[in-house]
Protein backbone atom coordinates (compact mmCIF):
# COMPACT_ATOMS: atom_id res chain seq x y z
CA UNK A 1 0.00 0.00 0.00
CA UNK A 2 2.41 2.53 0.90
CA UNK A 3 4.72 1.66 -2.20
CA UNK A 4 1.81 2.08 -4.02
CA UNK A 5 1.28 5.71 -2.35
CA UNK A 6 4.78 6.46 -2.62
CA UNK A 7 5.71 5.35 -6.47
CA UNK A 8 2.13 7.81 -7.14
CA UNK A 9 3.63 10.84 -5.39
CA UNK A 10 7.08 10.03 -7.01
CA UNK A 11 5.27 10.10 -10.38
CA UNK A 12 3.69 13.55 -9.91
CA UNK A 13 6.95 14.68 -8.17
CA UNK A 14 8.68 14.21 -11.85
CA UNK A 15 5.52 15.02 -13.79
CA UNK A 16 6.25 18.30 -11.76
CA UNK A 17 9.52 18.86 -11.92
CA UNK A 18 9.64 17.96 -15.98
CA UNK A 19 6.88 21.03 -16.20
CA UNK A 20 9.66 23.23 -13.53
CA UNK A 21 12.21 22.45 -16.56
CA UNK A 22 9.93 23.43 -19.36
CA UNK A 23 8.90 26.77 -17.59
CA UNK A 24 12.50 27.40 -17.30
CA UNK A 25 13.61 26.49 -20.73
CA UNK A 26 10.65 28.97 -21.64
CA UNK A 27 11.61 31.26 -19.53
CA UNK A 28 14.94 31.04 -20.75
CA UNK A 29 14.49 31.67 -24.25
CA UNK A 30 11.53 34.71 -23.47
CA UNK A 31 14.65 36.27 -21.30
CA UNK A 32 16.88 35.74 -24.46
CA UNK A 33 14.34 36.86 -26.43
CA UNK A 34 14.05 39.98 -25.11
CA UNK A 35 17.71 40.96 -24.53
CA UNK A 36 18.11 40.26 -28.87
CA UNK A 37 14.82 42.96 -28.91
CA UNK A 38 15.99 44.97 -26.40
CA UNK A 39 19.25 45.28 -28.52
CA UNK A 40 18.00 45.63 -31.92
CA UNK A 41 15.58 48.78 -29.88
CA UNK A 42 18.48 50.12 -28.74
CA UNK A 43 20.06 49.88 -32.23
CA UNK A 44 17.45 51.50 -33.94
CA UNK A 45 16.69 54.38 -31.14
CA UNK A 46 20.36 55.12 -31.41
CA UNK A 47 20.34 54.95 -35.18
CA UNK A 48 17.02 57.45 -35.30
CA UNK A 49 18.32 59.70 -32.76
CA UNK A 50 21.69 59.96 -34.63
CA UNK A 51 19.88 60.73 -37.65
CA UNK A 52 17.39 62.87 -35.75
CA UNK A 53 20.84 65.08 -34.00
CA UNK A 54 22.21 65.73 -37.82
CA UNK A 55 18.18 67.22 -38.89
CA UNK A 56 18.18 69.27 -36.05
CA UNK A 57 21.80 70.53 -36.99
CA UNK A 58 20.84 71.10 -40.48
CA UNK A 59 18.23 73.03 -39.69
CA UNK A 60 19.92 74.97 -36.74
CA UNK A 61 22.30 76.05 -39.74
CA UNK A 62 19.18 76.73 -42.08
CA UNK A 63 17.53 78.97 -39.20
CA UNK A 64 20.75 80.24 -38.70
CA UNK A 65 20.52 81.16 -41.81
CA UNK A 66 17.27 82.93 -42.35
CA UNK A 67 17.81 86.38 -42.65
CA UNK A 68 20.77 85.59 -45.56
CA UNK A 69 23.15 88.21 -45.56
CA UNK A 70 24.37 87.24 -48.52
CA UNK A 71 22.96 85.43 -52.15
CA UNK A 72 24.46 84.97 -55.38
CA UNK A 73 22.56 83.56 -58.39
CA UNK A 74 25.57 82.03 -60.58
CA UNK A 75 23.51 81.76 -63.59
CA UNK A 76 26.47 80.65 -66.51
CA UNK A 77 25.26 83.53 -69.12
CA UNK A 78 28.59 84.55 -69.01
CA UNK A 79 31.49 83.12 -67.78
CA UNK A 80 33.00 86.39 -65.55
CA UNK A 81 31.77 84.22 -62.45
CA UNK A 82 34.16 81.74 -62.96
CA UNK A 83 37.68 82.21 -61.29
CA UNK A 84 39.06 79.29 -63.51
CA UNK A 85 37.78 77.38 -65.99
CA UNK A 86 39.87 74.31 -67.50
CA UNK A 87 37.62 71.81 -69.74
CA UNK A 88 33.98 73.49 -69.42
CA UNK A 89 32.13 75.33 -71.72
CA UNK A 90 29.97 78.26 -71.07
CA UNK A 91 26.82 77.99 -73.05
CA UNK A 92 25.85 81.78 -73.50
CA UNK A 93 23.05 81.27 -75.56
CA UNK A 94 20.93 79.43 -72.71
CA UNK A 95 22.92 79.79 -69.69
CA UNK A 96 24.64 76.53 -68.52
CA UNK A 97 28.16 75.15 -68.01
CA UNK A 98 28.95 71.66 -69.80
CA UNK A 99 31.81 70.25 -70.61
CA UNK A 100 34.15 71.47 -73.55
CA UNK A 101 32.73 70.51 -77.16
CA UNK A 102 36.16 69.11 -78.37
CA UNK A 103 34.49 68.33 -82.08
CA UNK A 104 31.20 69.50 -83.76
CA UNK A 105 31.25 67.60 -86.81
CA UNK A 106 27.61 68.42 -88.61
CA UNK A 107 25.54 65.16 -89.37
CA UNK A 108 24.92 64.98 -93.18
CA UNK A 109 21.40 65.93 -94.05
CA UNK A 110 20.45 63.96 -97.60
CA UNK A 111 16.88 65.16 -98.39
CA UNK A 112 14.78 68.31 -97.64
CA UNK A 113 10.84 68.20 -98.22
CA UNK A 114 7.85 68.90 -97.56
CA UNK A 115 5.48 66.54 -96.84
CA UNK A 116 2.80 65.90 -100.16
CA UNK A 117 0.29 65.19 -97.99
CA UNK A 118 0.61 68.29 -95.65
CA UNK A 119 2.29 71.35 -96.67
CA UNK A 120 2.78 72.25 -92.81
CA UNK A 121 5.12 70.19 -92.40
CA UNK A 122 8.60 69.87 -93.55
CA UNK A 123 10.89 66.72 -93.47
CA UNK A 124 14.60 67.01 -93.32
CA UNK A 125 16.09 63.01 -93.80
CA UNK A 126 19.63 62.51 -92.39
CA UNK A 127 22.89 60.25 -92.32
CA UNK A 128 22.05 58.38 -89.54
CA UNK A 129 25.36 56.01 -89.49
CA UNK A 130 26.44 58.18 -86.77
CA UNK A 131 25.38 59.78 -83.57
CA UNK A 132 23.95 63.32 -83.48
CA UNK A 133 23.63 65.33 -79.67
CA UNK A 134 22.86 68.53 -80.98
CA UNK A 135 19.83 69.76 -83.00
CA UNK A 136 20.11 73.40 -84.21
CA UNK A 137 17.02 74.94 -86.41
CA UNK A 138 14.84 77.99 -87.47
CA UNK A 139 12.31 78.36 -89.50
CA UNK A 140 10.19 81.19 -90.78
CA UNK A 141 6.94 82.18 -92.72
CA UNK A 142 6.59 83.10 -96.29
CA UNK A 143 7.01 86.38 -95.40
CA UNK A 144 9.89 85.92 -93.97
CA UNK A 145 8.79 86.05 -89.80
CA UNK A 146 10.53 83.22 -87.26
CA UNK A 147 7.85 80.63 -86.79
CA UNK A 148 7.97 78.34 -83.79
CA UNK A 149 6.94 74.61 -85.02
CA UNK A 150 4.09 73.00 -82.88
CA UNK A 151 5.66 70.13 -83.07
CA UNK A 152 9.19 68.09 -83.46
CA UNK A 153 9.37 64.40 -83.99
CA UNK A 154 12.30 62.42 -84.65
CA UNK A 155 12.39 58.78 -85.89
CA UNK A 156 15.36 56.64 -85.16
CA UNK A 157 15.70 52.53 -84.65
CA UNK A 158 12.75 52.04 -86.39
CA UNK A 159 10.70 54.17 -84.46
CA UNK A 160 9.18 57.41 -84.15
CA UNK A 161 8.57 60.10 -81.00
CA UNK A 162 8.24 63.55 -80.11
CA UNK A 163 11.46 65.42 -79.93
CA UNK A 164 11.85 65.91 -76.07
CA UNK A 165 14.90 67.93 -74.96
CA UNK A 166 14.53 67.34 -70.79
CA UNK A 167 16.13 70.63 -69.83
CA UNK A 168 14.47 73.04 -71.98
CA UNK A 169 12.70 74.33 -69.09
CA UNK A 170 15.92 75.41 -67.37
CA UNK A 171 17.33 77.01 -70.53
CA UNK A 172 18.03 80.92 -69.93
CA UNK A 173 17.29 82.33 -73.20
CA UNK A 174 20.18 85.12 -73.75
CA UNK A 175 20.81 83.71 -77.72
CA UNK A 176 22.65 86.80 -79.81
CA UNK A 177 20.59 84.90 -82.71
CA UNK A 178 17.30 84.80 -81.33
CA UNK A 179 15.91 83.13 -84.31
CA UNK A 180 17.89 80.33 -84.04
CA UNK A 181 17.38 77.68 -81.55
CA UNK A 182 19.75 75.20 -80.13
CA UNK A 183 19.01 72.31 -78.04
CA UNK A 184 21.19 69.17 -76.81
CA UNK A 185 19.50 66.17 -76.35
CA UNK A 186 20.73 62.42 -75.35
CA UNK A 187 22.68 60.70 -78.37
CA UNK A 188 20.67 59.10 -81.03
CA UNK A 189 20.72 57.61 -84.75
CA UNK A 190 18.26 60.13 -86.31
CA UNK A 191 17.00 59.32 -89.99
CA UNK A 192 14.32 61.92 -90.11
CA UNK A 193 13.05 65.20 -88.65
CA UNK A 194 9.41 66.22 -89.09
CA UNK A 195 8.52 69.82 -87.98
CA UNK A 196 5.34 70.31 -88.02
CA UNK A 197 3.53 74.10 -87.98
CA UNK A 198 0.57 76.16 -87.64
CA UNK A 199 0.92 77.99 -90.59
CA UNK A 200 2.39 77.26 -93.89
CA UNK A 201 6.52 77.34 -93.26
CA UNK A 202 8.81 78.78 -95.57
CA UNK A 203 11.03 76.06 -97.70
CA UNK A 204 14.18 77.96 -98.50
CA UNK A 205 14.90 79.78 -95.71
CA UNK A 206 13.69 77.18 -93.16
CA UNK A 207 16.69 74.97 -91.95
CA UNK A 208 17.41 72.06 -89.32
CA UNK A 209 21.16 70.87 -88.95
CA UNK A 210 22.40 67.97 -86.72
CA UNK A 211 25.41 67.69 -84.95
CA UNK A 212 27.78 65.14 -83.27
CA UNK A 213 29.23 67.04 -80.29
CA UNK A 214 32.75 64.99 -78.84
CA UNK A 215 33.18 66.49 -75.56
CA UNK A 216 36.23 65.96 -72.78
CA UNK A 217 36.37 63.71 -70.86
CA UNK A 218 39.22 64.66 -68.44
CA UNK A 219 38.00 64.06 -65.31
CA UNK A 220 41.25 65.79 -63.60
CA UNK A 221 39.51 69.02 -65.35
CA UNK A 222 37.43 72.07 -63.33
CA UNK A 223 35.79 75.12 -63.17
CA UNK A 224 36.04 76.95 -60.10
CA UNK A 225 33.96 79.99 -58.41
CA UNK A 226 35.25 82.40 -56.16
CA UNK A 227 32.92 83.65 -53.60
CA UNK A 228 33.57 86.79 -51.72
CA UNK A 229 32.95 86.63 -47.70
CA UNK A 230 33.04 90.07 -47.09
CA UNK A 231 30.69 89.51 -44.49
CA UNK A 232 32.40 86.97 -42.56
CA UNK A 233 29.53 83.94 -42.58
CA UNK A 234 30.60 80.22 -41.67
CA UNK A 235 27.56 78.81 -43.10
CA UNK A 236 26.46 79.02 -46.78
CA UNK A 237 23.43 76.92 -48.23
CA UNK A 238 24.00 75.88 -51.40
CA UNK A 239 21.06 74.55 -53.90
CA UNK A 240 22.35 73.47 -57.40
CA UNK A 241 20.20 72.77 -60.69
CA UNK A 242 22.44 70.40 -62.69
CA UNK A 243 21.35 67.33 -65.04
CA UNK A 244 23.86 64.51 -64.15
CA UNK A 245 21.92 61.71 -65.13
CA UNK A 246 24.27 60.63 -67.76
CA UNK A 247 27.59 61.86 -66.46
CA UNK A 248 28.18 63.02 -62.55
CA UNK A 249 29.70 65.47 -61.11
CA UNK A 250 31.91 66.36 -58.02
CA UNK A 251 31.46 69.26 -55.95
CA UNK A 252 34.21 70.44 -53.38
CA UNK A 253 35.05 74.05 -51.45
CA UNK A 254 38.33 75.20 -50.60
CA UNK A 255 39.32 77.90 -47.83
CA UNK A 256 42.78 77.47 -48.44
CA UNK A 257 43.39 76.63 -52.39
CA UNK A 258 45.20 73.60 -50.95
CA UNK A 259 42.29 71.49 -48.92
CA UNK A 260 39.30 70.22 -50.74
CA UNK A 261 36.24 69.01 -49.03
CA UNK A 262 33.09 67.60 -50.62
CA UNK A 263 29.71 69.07 -50.99
CA UNK A 264 27.01 66.52 -50.22
CA UNK A 265 23.64 67.33 -51.89
CA UNK A 266 20.40 66.08 -50.87
CA UNK A 267 18.06 67.01 -52.90
CA UNK A 268 20.08 69.09 -54.96
CA UNK A 269 20.61 71.45 -51.51
CA UNK A 270 23.70 71.43 -49.47
CA UNK A 271 25.02 73.21 -46.29
CA UNK A 272 28.96 73.83 -46.18
CA UNK A 273 30.37 75.00 -42.76
CA UNK A 274 33.48 77.02 -43.24
CA UNK A 275 36.71 76.63 -40.88
CA UNK A 276 37.34 80.43 -40.95
CA UNK A 277 34.61 83.56 -42.14
CA UNK A 278 37.33 83.70 -45.12
CA UNK A 279 36.18 83.62 -48.70
CA UNK A 280 36.36 80.57 -50.06
CA UNK A 281 36.14 78.72 -54.13
CA UNK A 282 33.57 76.10 -55.18
CA UNK A 283 34.99 73.03 -57.16
CA UNK A 284 32.79 71.74 -59.79
CA UNK A 285 34.55 68.39 -61.73
CA UNK A 286 33.05 65.86 -64.23
CA UNK A 287 33.27 62.38 -62.95
CA UNK A 288 33.78 60.52 -66.31
CA UNK A 289 34.88 57.36 -64.69
CA UNK A 290 31.86 56.65 -63.11
CA UNK A 291 29.66 56.68 -66.31
CA UNK A 292 27.59 53.81 -67.68
CA UNK A 293 27.73 53.22 -71.08
CA UNK A 294 25.12 52.24 -72.50
CA UNK A 295 25.51 49.44 -75.29
CA UNK A 296 22.98 48.04 -77.98
CA UNK A 297 23.08 44.57 -78.39
CA UNK A 298 21.49 41.81 -80.59
CA UNK A 299 21.43 38.02 -80.55
CA UNK A 300 23.50 36.19 -83.06
CA UNK A 301 22.67 32.35 -84.12
CA UNK A 302 25.89 30.16 -85.59
CA UNK A 303 25.87 26.34 -86.06
CA UNK A 304 29.64 25.34 -86.53
CA UNK A 305 29.71 21.75 -88.27
CA UNK A 306 32.41 19.91 -85.64
CA UNK A 307 34.24 19.21 -89.28
CA UNK A 308 34.96 22.96 -89.53
CA UNK A 309 36.31 23.20 -86.24
CA UNK A 310 40.10 23.77 -85.76
CA UNK A 311 41.89 20.91 -83.66
CA UNK A 312 44.40 22.29 -81.69
CA UNK A 313 46.37 19.82 -78.87
CA UNK A 314 43.70 17.18 -79.71
CA UNK A 315 40.64 19.65 -78.58
CA UNK A 316 38.23 21.24 -80.87
CA UNK A 317 38.06 24.91 -81.09
CA UNK A 318 35.62 27.35 -82.51
CA UNK A 319 35.09 31.19 -83.55
CA UNK A 320 32.39 33.29 -81.73
CA UNK A 321 31.87 37.35 -81.13
CA UNK A 322 29.91 38.17 -77.68
CA UNK A 323 28.53 36.36 -75.17
CA UNK A 324 26.96 32.90 -75.19
CA UNK A 325 23.00 32.98 -74.44
CA UNK A 326 22.01 29.77 -75.70
CA UNK A 327 23.51 26.36 -76.98
CA UNK A 328 22.89 22.95 -77.91
CA UNK A 329 24.84 19.88 -79.31
CA UNK A 330 22.74 18.90 -82.33
CA UNK A 331 23.56 15.13 -84.78
CA UNK A 332 23.15 14.83 -88.07
CA UNK A 333 20.30 12.63 -89.18
CA UNK A 334 23.43 10.06 -90.34
CA UNK A 335 25.26 10.72 -87.33
CA UNK A 336 22.36 9.99 -85.23
CA UNK A 337 21.45 6.85 -86.68
CA UNK A 338 25.17 5.66 -86.40
CA UNK A 339 24.96 6.53 -82.61
CA UNK A 340 22.14 4.38 -82.17
CA UNK A 341 23.54 1.22 -83.82
CA UNK A 342 26.54 1.65 -81.42
CA UNK A 343 24.65 2.23 -78.32
CA UNK A 344 22.58 -0.46 -78.61
CA UNK A 345 25.45 -2.77 -79.76
CA UNK A 346 27.02 -1.57 -76.30
CA UNK A 347 24.43 -1.45 -74.13
CA UNK A 348 22.18 -4.00 -75.60
CA UNK A 349 19.07 -1.89 -75.77
CA UNK A 350 17.75 -0.39 -78.84
CA UNK A 351 16.04 2.47 -76.77
CA UNK A 352 18.94 3.60 -74.55
CA UNK A 353 19.80 6.33 -76.82
CA UNK A 354 16.61 7.88 -75.81
CA UNK A 355 18.33 8.76 -72.31
CA UNK A 356 20.95 11.30 -74.22
CA UNK A 357 19.25 12.15 -77.05
CA UNK A 358 15.85 13.61 -77.72
CA UNK A 359 14.06 14.82 -80.93
CA UNK A 360 12.97 18.18 -81.70
CA UNK A 361 10.45 19.28 -84.75
CA UNK A 362 11.42 17.97 -87.70
CA UNK A 363 13.30 14.95 -86.83
CA UNK A 364 16.27 17.56 -84.87
CA UNK A 365 18.37 15.21 -82.48
CA UNK A 366 20.14 17.50 -79.83
CA UNK A 367 21.77 15.96 -76.92
CA UNK A 368 19.89 16.74 -73.48
CA UNK A 369 21.01 19.63 -71.83
CA UNK A 370 21.66 18.08 -68.99
CA UNK A 371 24.61 16.83 -70.85
CA UNK A 372 25.74 20.01 -72.07
CA UNK A 373 27.45 22.16 -69.85
CA UNK A 374 28.85 25.97 -70.13
CA UNK A 375 32.07 26.46 -68.58
CA UNK A 376 34.99 28.85 -68.42
CA UNK A 377 37.73 26.58 -67.23
CA UNK A 378 38.77 23.52 -67.57
CA UNK A 379 39.45 20.19 -64.90
CA UNK A 380 41.84 16.82 -64.68
CA UNK A 381 38.33 14.99 -65.97
CA UNK A 382 37.09 17.29 -69.12
CA UNK A 383 41.22 17.06 -70.11
CA UNK A 384 41.26 13.49 -69.99
CA UNK A 385 38.25 13.12 -72.31
CA UNK A 386 40.71 12.97 -75.10
CA UNK A 387 41.85 9.65 -74.10
CA UNK A 388 38.21 7.45 -74.42
CA UNK A 389 38.02 6.80 -78.12
CA UNK A 390 35.81 4.04 -77.82
CA UNK A 391 32.07 4.29 -76.86
CA UNK A 392 32.57 1.18 -75.20
CA UNK A 393 34.09 2.71 -72.48
CA UNK A 394 30.78 4.59 -71.42
CA UNK A 395 28.92 1.98 -70.42
CA UNK A 396 29.52 2.21 -67.30
CA UNK A 397 30.31 5.62 -67.34
CA UNK A 398 27.69 8.36 -68.45
CA UNK A 399 29.63 11.38 -68.11
CA UNK A 400 31.02 10.25 -70.93
CA UNK A 401 28.32 11.94 -72.65
CA UNK A 402 29.06 14.83 -71.66
CA UNK A 403 29.69 18.02 -73.31
CA UNK A 404 32.07 21.14 -72.16
CA UNK A 405 31.91 24.44 -73.84
CA UNK A 406 34.48 26.68 -72.86
CA UNK A 407 33.51 29.95 -73.21
CA UNK A 408 36.65 32.20 -72.13
CA UNK A 409 39.00 29.80 -74.16
CA UNK A 410 36.43 28.60 -77.14
CA UNK A 411 36.98 25.02 -76.89
CA UNK A 412 34.60 22.04 -76.92
CA UNK A 413 35.54 19.07 -74.86
CA UNK A 414 34.44 15.98 -75.46
CA UNK A 415 35.12 11.99 -75.17
CA UNK A 416 36.88 10.98 -78.41
CA UNK A 417 34.90 8.63 -79.82
CA UNK A 418 32.44 11.00 -80.87
CA UNK A 419 34.43 12.20 -83.27
CA UNK A 420 32.94 9.14 -85.33
CA UNK A 421 29.35 10.79 -85.32
CA UNK A 422 28.47 13.83 -87.29
CA UNK A 423 27.43 16.56 -84.83
CA UNK A 424 26.93 20.19 -84.55
CA UNK A 425 27.17 23.25 -81.48
CA UNK A 426 24.42 25.83 -82.28
CA UNK A 427 25.40 28.97 -80.39
CA UNK A 428 23.12 32.21 -79.69
CA UNK A 429 25.46 34.79 -78.73
CA UNK A 430 24.46 38.02 -77.72
CA UNK A 431 27.22 40.43 -79.62
CA UNK A 432 27.41 44.33 -79.00
CA UNK A 433 26.24 45.89 -82.20
CA UNK A 434 26.90 49.31 -81.08
CA UNK A 435 27.57 51.50 -77.81
CA UNK A 436 27.24 55.34 -77.18
CA UNK A 437 30.64 56.46 -76.26
CA UNK A 438 30.89 58.50 -72.71
CA UNK A 439 32.48 61.21 -74.77
CA UNK A 440 29.12 61.87 -76.18
CA UNK A 441 27.66 62.60 -72.96
CA UNK A 442 27.86 65.69 -70.99
CA UNK A 443 26.44 66.79 -67.74
CA UNK A 444 25.02 70.44 -66.84
CA UNK A 445 25.02 72.94 -64.65
CA UNK A 446 22.27 75.35 -65.26
CA UNK A 447 22.35 77.81 -62.26
CA UNK A 448 24.03 77.45 -58.56
CA UNK A 449 22.52 79.94 -55.69
CA UNK A 450 24.74 80.24 -52.35
CA UNK A 451 23.27 82.14 -49.77
CA UNK A 452 24.85 82.70 -46.16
Amino acid sequence: MNKKYFNSKFKEANATLKKITAHKTDIHNLISEIKTKKELLNAVFNERMSNAIKKEDRIKTLMDNRHFKFMKMVDFLSAEDLFEQQGFLINEDSGFLLSEILKQPKTDLFKKSKNPSNDKELIFEFDNNQYSNLMSFSFKDVNGLPITPKNVRVEYNGKTEDFFEPNFRYYNRNSKNVFVNNFFFYPKKILKVYATFDVTPDFNTSFCDLYSCSFNTDSNNFAEILISNSKGIKNFNIYKNSDENNVPLIFEFTEDNSVYNPIEFKNQEAVISLSNAVDFKIRIRKDYENVVVKEFTEVVKNIISYNDMDIINNVATFDFQGRIKNFDVVFSQSGYRLLKEEMFRVFGDNEKIDSFIMEGANKVYKLKREYVNLINESDPFIDSLIYFDSIDDAKDNNALFNFYINEKDKKLHFANFFKEFSFFLELENEVVVDNISANLLTPYVFDLQIKG
